[in-house]
């Protein structure tokens, strides 16, 4: 029996998610952002990655059964000196969206319902809010 085995898909798929966009991030940006998931740290630039769907789709039995999955991807970014260089806050965020949809579209091959930007109480801080979609099979611990 391995973990695989053991976990529910949409825990499969979160971690595949996570520890994949987080490596990602480290290997593939010039702008390093703390990969995180919950938004309780004042670090920035940060990535946000939480599940917000998690719906059954299709159930043919005890052998096949489908789930709808989504994903919420915050960046977070205030102005910054990056690499000896000012960088304004939206050119940083923008930067890591491109980063992240490098990952999540090509890599995973997830389908995104959205980016947009998201007005913050604090106008210091920029924020774009991606979603994704996917679906994953529950016994088979895969999505597609």
């Amino acid at each position: 029996l391995s973990l695989h085995d053991a976990l529910p898909i949409s825990k499969v798929i979160f971690r595949i998610t996570f520890q994949g966009l987080k490596n990602h991030i480290a290997e593939h940006s010039e702008i390093k952002a703390k990969v995180l998931d919950r938004p309780n740290t004042e670090i920035y630039p940060k990535i946000v990655v939480t599940e917000i769907t998690n719906t059954s789709t299709i159930n043919l039995g005890r052998m096949e059964s489908y789930s709808l999955l989504g994903y919420e991807i915050g960046i977070y970014a205030k102005n910054a000196t990056i690499n000896g260089k000012a960088m304004d806050a939206m050119d940083i965020a923008r930067y890591l969206q491109g980063v992240i949809a490098d990952f999540m579209d090509y890599e995973l091959h997830m389908k995104r319902a959205m980016a947009d930007y998201k007005d913050n109480i604090d106008n210091s801080v920029y924020c774009i809010i991606m979603r994704y979609n996917t679906k994953g099979n529950d016994y088979r611990s895969r999505f597609f």
